[in-house]
């Protein structure tokens, strides 16, 4: 089950859904399509741009924390990758709980750094990146959320999916298998879903 079958199960109906960090629209998209009235925000113009041009989405550029939204207007916020890219977390988890309706449900993706895979790559482990602000124990997140007036009440393992191409462009030796162009199209296409369990997927409410 993917991250809008949770939501749906823990909410009572499709309401309004804000995507923050919502990058050029896959995820509002998918969620436009199954039935919720979508709206987010990013802060790359040029994603802002694909989400309006490929999705016809009403997406909104530029940071989210001092966005201009309605107060308690969302049944559900998702924040995929998004809470480790910015310096005051704080502040964004208190602006989700503005915009969440009373029993709204936050979906919060964030790399764990106590997991098995960021302890046995050291400092090769992927999600190590200059982007990277903050990194969270289960410890700091769930007090994070609660602080804000989340309570915490589904932790799961995010699986990401890559392309083959992107998993052999990170290797050496795929470079070599990436210089035939008749088979780029080919290994773009082969999805892979990587369940690493290195990083959390939790869902909060409101109140």
């Amino acid at each position: 089950m993917g991250i809008l079958d949770h939501l749906e199960d823990l909410t009572d109906e499709k309401g309004a859904l804000f995507d923050v960090g919502a990058a050029t629209g896959i995820l509002m998209n998918l969620a436009e399509r199954r039935g919720w009235e979508v709206d987010g925000i990013d802060p790359s113009r040029w994603a802002v741009r694909v989400a309006r041009q490929k999705y016809g989405l009403p997406m909104r550029e530029g940071p989210f924390e001092s966005a201009a939204l309605p107060a308690g207007r969302f049944t559900a916020v998702t924040l995929v990758d998004f809470i480790e890219h910015i310096p005051h977390p704080a502040v964004a988890m208190t602006r989700v709980h503005e915009i969440l309706k009373p029993g709204g449900i936050v979906c919060l993706v964030t790399p764990d750094i106590t997991s098995l895979m960021a302890r046995i790559t050291g400092g090769r482990w992927w999600h190590y990146r200059p982007a990277h602000l903050s990194y969270f124990t289960w410890d700091s997140l769930s007090r994070l959320l609660i602080r804000a007036g989340l309570r915490p009440i589904m932790l799961r393992r995010y699986a990401w999916t890559f392309s083959l191409y992107y998993l052999l462009s990170r290797k050496r030796i795929g470079h070599i298998l990436l210089k035939n162009p008749y088979l780029t199209s080919f290994w773009q296409n082969i999805p892979l879903k990587l369940a690493l369990y290195d990083s959390f997927e939790v869902y909060a409410r409101k109140g």
